[in-house]
């Protein structure tokens, strides 16, 4: 039985008019847990798929959280948070600029509620210290307002990220989805996720349009 855990986020709709709805992220999530599930047999109790509203800042912490207090999941297992949506900076007056990820029930008139990649740290240190860090990130943002590329780097000692950009550009979407998730689950399947490596499968991704 394969013994990788999943938390597999994606949100289209926002609760904050200001804030415009994406197409592909729901999708991408979906992808995502289909190929986790048909392709590398993984069942679906081992899997949190959290969706346009259920995606709530306290959603997010506390099925982090979840993953660091699972009773099945043993030290090693591989763990898997994926992320398709928006990410942003916000720049609080006299203070520095705040990179988050943007929950469903985020707004620019309390943005308090984001999820702030202090708290990331945090939660990934907690999850490593309980679970090792055999932990895979991938983050399929697009940006509002503000921003810059969402990223997690204080200690990649805990996790391996994967992102769809790098700082000063954008993710795209088409109508199929998310152009970065579609060509990795499409390399995924064409060279089986247990024969390459995180660096072979970056170098080996299509060129991507954008």
């Amino acid at each position: 039985m394969p013994r990788l855990f999943a938390l597999i986020i994606g949100i289209n709709d926002y609760a904050d008019s200001d804030i415009p709805d994406l197409r592909g992220a729901v999708g991408d999530a979906n992808a995502v847990k289909y190929f986790l599930v048909e392709d590398v047999g993984i069942p679906e109790r081992q899997i949190v798929n959290l969706s346009n509203a259920e995606a709530t800042r306290v959603a997010i912490e506390t099925e982090i959280r979840k993953l660091a207090e699972n009773p099945a999941i043993n030290a090693g297992n591989p763990i898997l948070i994926y992320y398709a949506g928006y990410s942003a900076e916000t720049v609080p007056d006299s203070q520095e600029p705040i990179e988050m990820l943007l929950p469903h029930d985020f707004s620019y008139r309390g943005s308090e509620n984001g999820v702030p990649t202090t708290t990331l740290f945090r939660l990934l240190r907690q999850l490593k210290e309980q679970k090792g860090n055999n932990i895979t990130i991938i983050f399929d943002c697009d940006e509002q307002r503000h921003t810059t590329r969402t990223h997690i780097d204080e200690d990649l000692s805990s996790y391996v990220l994967l992102t769809a950009c790098r700082k000063g550009q954008s993710a795209r979407e088409t109508a199929g989805g998310g152009v970065f998730t579609t060509a990795l689950l499409n390399l995924l399947r064409r060279e089986g996720l247990d024969k390459i490596t995180y660096e072979e499968a970056i170098t080996a991704l299509q060129k991507l349009p954008g």
